[in-house]
């Protein structure tokens, strides 16, 4: 798509809504029982009445699906449960055409056990490609090389028979590590990347970005002082040495600067960090991701106070370049309004209405039930809508917003989130100047 500034100079993903299509439940083309991309092209009407200027596509690349498609089997191909490359850029074409931008959720942390390169390098000690995961002798007594812990818990090491190694998986054992110190992994990833940039994707959403190099040493982790005996066993220890590492800024820089190559793009980082190291995703001089997923909402209590102080601490805290964001829920969070909220906590209309207030402030959200318990579809998205506004301050503390968290089915689109103040208001501005009026 040609590049579309706003009368203020803003970019499209600044003034836009993002809505996160999960392919999977969204809508079945072929009566297979499962959604595809020629359900998603059948949808495009419904989707821009909405409102929006981008769809978020999940993971469609070819995968065992040991976790929802983000054990990734090739970079560079549609899922046959999907549909084709010939399907994607029909709809690439399709929802071009309408002026609604593509962006594809991006696994660059770690692959499937059956993606050629680690079936390579699971197959002997001396295999060129054993140095694009990370492998290593247990200890000597015995056991793993460390104790890093899997994000799902238990040891994130497993040993390979075979050849009498370990090889790291911050996931699932089905989802070896790539070793990003190595410049081949590097290049064959920004390969897999132009390979979709050149198709005229408008950007990724980069999976566990922070995560992507560790220490060279594999140096145990320490205790984490906070930890409670009622948490994950994850949590027990901090994560110091197995992620966000000093050296994870160049790499995202190089990735940064491969979506630089092509106009307008948009790189988004999930990050699950404190606000003061989150900050530092944007780079030193703007050069890290152009959004770092905040996900202060999610973790925090559903109280005024908190939430206060936590948008004072991050508007705070945001470097002159960087662009805020919210995330209202994830895809394995509780949704973000509590059961019953007495008067006292903070409702979702009230948080919404502090953070639009505030300049700048804008908001990235997940579907998922926040506001009200919408019925249930078989064909039920799991879908995001971010809002941002340009212009004035007087006009971006009124328009910048952000969609709340449903689950919406094709009969019933937005009519179910009429639950901000009226002054919060979702516009559509990409197309032909069109202001399509959305309850947030």
């Amino acid at each position: 798509m040609p590049q579309q500034a706003g009368p203020d100079g803003s970019r499209w993903w600044q003034r836009g809504a993002i809505y996160h299509v999960y392919v999977q439940p969204f809508q079945d083309s072929n009566g297979d029982g499962i959604g595809d991309l020629p359900g998603v092209a059948r949808r495009l009407d419904y989707i821009e009445s909405l409102g929006v200027d981008a769809i978020w596509l999940s993971p469609i690349y070819p995968s065992p699906m040991a976790d929802s498609g983000y054990d990734v089997a090739d970079y560079k191909a549609v899922s046959p449960v999907f549909g084709t490359l010939a399907d994607f850029d029909a709809l690439l074409r399709r929802a071009h055409g309408r002026g609604l931008r593509v962006i594809l959720d991006f696994v660059p942390n770690h692959t499937s056990v059956e993606h050629p390169w680690f079936v390579e390098s699971r197959s002997s000690v001396d295999n060129p490609k054993r140095d694009w995961y990370i492998w290593s002798n247990g200890r000597p007594g015995g056991g793993p090389p460390n104790n890093w812990l899997s994000n799902f818990g238990g040891s994130a090491w497993t040993l390979d028979e075979r050849t009498g190694q370990y090889y790291y998986h911050a996931v699932l054992r089905q989802q070896p590590d790539l070793n990003w110190r190595n410049p081949a992994v590097r290049e064959a990833v920004h390969d897999a990347m132009r390979f979709w940039l050149s198709r005229g994707v408008d950007g990724f959403r980069m999976n566990v970005i922070w995560q992507v190099i560790k220490d060279e040493q594999l140096r145990d982790n320490p205790p984490n002082p906070s930890y409670l005996p009622h948490e994950p066993e994850q949590h027990r220890l901090s994560a110091v040495y197995s992620t966000d590492r000093p050296e994870v800024h160049r790499i995202i820089a190089e990735m940064r600067a491969v979506v630089d190559e092509y106009p307008d793009r948009l790189l988004i980082g999930e990050i699950y960090l404190p606000v003061e190291r989150l900050v530092a995703y944007y780079g030193d001089g703007g050069e890290g991701v152009h959004l770092p997923f905040n996900f202060q909402l999610v973790l925090l209590p559903w109280d005024a106070r908190h939430i206060d102080q936590a948008i004072q601490r991050y508007e705070q805290a945001l470097p002159p370049f960087g662009w805020p964001n919210w995330v209202w829920a994830t895809t394995t969070s509780r949704a973000s309004r509590p059961a019953s909220a007495p008067s006292r906590r903070a409702s979702p209309r009230c948080c919404c209405s502090r953070c639009a207030e505030r300049q700048p402030s804008t908001m990235a959200t997940r579907l998922a039930c926040a506001i009200r318990r919408c019925r249930p579809s078989a064909c039920a998205t799991r879908s995001s809508g971010t809002c941002r506004g340009g212009g004035s301050a007087a006009t971006r503390s009124a328009r910048r917003c952000s969609g709340m968290d449903v689950r919406l089915t094709p009969a019933s689109p937005m009519e179910s989130l009429g639950c901000l103040s009226p002054r919060i208001t979702r516009w559509s501005t990409s197309r032909a100047r069109r202001k399509t009026r959305l309850p947030c």
